[in-house]
């Protein structure tokens, strides 16, 4: 089996894109690759037959590490997928609260929304959000509750 090699600095931007797009397609993906990828250049809107970029593939997967770095250096958090899909509506579904927090202070869309929403709007959204993640923590929580015994003298 031949391995070959990847040159990210010699490789045109569409190149590194669409490495970007195999990378942030791994579970878990190098994060190492991933930010030299960005670093050198990578087209962050590269999009797979899906219409998925780097940044929706992260979120699909919940990849809080790469979302991060594609946040970080800029990626679109507006961008959708075929399906109309965004990278909030992943992390929602992942009830993953650090990318939400991510693309919260970037001012994320979600779907319906148009684009944006208010200040007020988006408190309201985050909020249903934790109350939603809290909810389903509590289901997954068994309490279980013991009896204290009663011992009676032998008589």
């Amino acid at each position: 089996m031949t391995v070959k090699s990847f040159n990210s600095a010699a490789a045109t931007p569409q190149e590194r894109g669409l490495a970007l797009l195999e990378e942030t397609g791994r579970l878990p993906p190098d994060l190492w690759k991933v930010n030299d990828l960005i670093i050198n250049g990578a087209d962050l809107e590269q999009k797979d037959d899906d219409s998925m970029t780097p940044l929706l593939r992260a979120t699909k997967l919940n990849s809080t590490g790469a979302a991060f770095l594609l946040i970080h250096h800029g990626a679109d958090v507006c961008a959708a997928d075929k399906t109309g899909d965004t990278a909030l509506m992943y992390a929602e579904r992942h009830h993953n609260l650090e990318i939400i927090k991510l693309l919260q202070d970037c001012r994320a869309p979600s779907r319906g929304m148009g684009g944006g929403m208010t200040g007020e709007m988006w408190d309201r959204h985050m909020e249903s959000l934790r109350e939603q993640a809290l909810a389903e923590e509590a289901k997954e929580t068994t309490i279980t509750v013991f009896k204290p015994l009663t011992l009676k003298p032998a008589g």
